[in-house]
């Protein structure tokens, strides 16, 4: 459990254009090379085992940073497992959440801001910006279609 905790949590480098949502893959959520993607680690021991030992079906899938641990091996002892990944949101799970975000005001304005974008994911932070901008008008929008349903 504490493993594949710890897997789960290590951030990939992924295709936009390859992968989507499962909820929004034709094979309705059941699992395929559009929605998800195959990690085989395989390791004897004694070794650390790090985020760079994971080997994928998909050369584009990688760890961002190969030395993230994962656990420690000793003599006698082997890891050999599949994994699966997909992607997800981090409303759903912290693993799936692109960036840390902090903001402050600038010069004691009360409307001006200074926000500091971080990307924890394989996402640059511009793409994180510009997909949650389009995420949030999307939601504009809806929300404006409600609300003229009303009237």
């Amino acid at each position: 459990e504490v493993v594949a905790n710890r897997m789960g949590m290590i951030p990939l480098t992924f295709d936009e254009k390859t992968y989507i949502m499962k909820k929004d893959c034709k094979c309705e959520g059941k699992g395929c090379s559009n929605c998800q993607v195959s990690l085989v680690l395989k390791k004897k021991g004694p070794a650390i085992v790090y985020s760079g030992d994971m080997k994928t079906t998909d050369k584009s899938v990688l760890p961002v940073y190969d030395r993230i641990p994962i656990t420690e091996l000793f003599e006698g002892q082997s890891i050999e497992l599949e994994a699966t990944a997909q992607l997800g949101v981090g409303r759903e799970h912290a693993k799936w959440q692109g960036a840390v975000v902090g903001y402050k005001l600038e010069d004691g304005k009360k409307d001006n801001f200074v926000f500091n974008v971080e990307s924890i994911s394989g996402i640059e932070v511009s793409r994180v910006v510009t997909k949650s901008a389009e995420i949030l008008e999307a939601k504009f929008d809806e929300f404006g279609k409600a609300v003229k349903k009303l009237k």
